[in-house]
């Protein structure tokens, strides 16, 4: 119950059914979501129960992280899958070709957050390479910016590379 999160196991029946109340949990599903969804088309996507900021505000506040973090992902999985699909392409059916593929394969079958685990005890605890936790605004320090989207960037490049490798369109473009 909702409810009794947000006021704890000491609250009285009087305070949760007051809470349950305002919060409109005393409310039919079906009449709760309709009242939701009125608020979304007017843009009201409501407010966190945690910390009470919008959630629109929320996402705002997030958006440029993860807009970056996707766009580091993707050069990342780009700078990879560019070059081994032409090789592969112009080696097609080859020892590398094969290789490659077997290891594209075995990529998609891990989970990403087994990757990022290995990664982060790899590239932050043992090697001592990046930082395993944190963030750094890209105006504070570009160089700390990037050590720290590193290890997220590179967990989802790995998941993204296979499927960026397809080389077919490659194969066509070189025979």
């Amino acid at each position: 119950d909702l409810a009794t999160v947000l006021l704890g196991d000491q609250a009285t029946p009087e305070t949760l059914a007051a809470l349950r109340r305002d919060l409109g949990l005393d409310q039919p599903i079906p009449l709760r979501f309709a009242h939701w969804l009125a608020q979304v088309l007017q843009g009201d996507l409501g407010r966190s129960f945690r910390t009470g900021q919008t959630v629109v505000a929320a996402i705002a506040e997030r958006l440029p992280v993860s807009i970056e973090l996707m766009l580091l992902a993707q050069l990342g999985a780009l700078l990879v899958a560019v070059p081994l699909a032409i090789v592969c392409a112009v080696r097609e059916g080859g020892r590398f070709d094969r290789f490659v593929t077997g290891l594209a394969f075995a990529s998609l079958s891990v989970p990403s957050l087994l990757s990022a685990i290995v990664l982060i005890w790899l590239l932050a605890v043992r090697l001592s390479w990046l930082p395993a936790t944190g963030y750094v605004p890209l105006d504070e320090s570009a160089i700390g910016n990037l050590r720290c989207m590193a290890l997220p960037a590179l967990t989802l490049a790995m998941g993204e590379w296979p499927a960026l490798m397809s080389h077919e369109e490659v194969v066509t473009f070189f025979h």
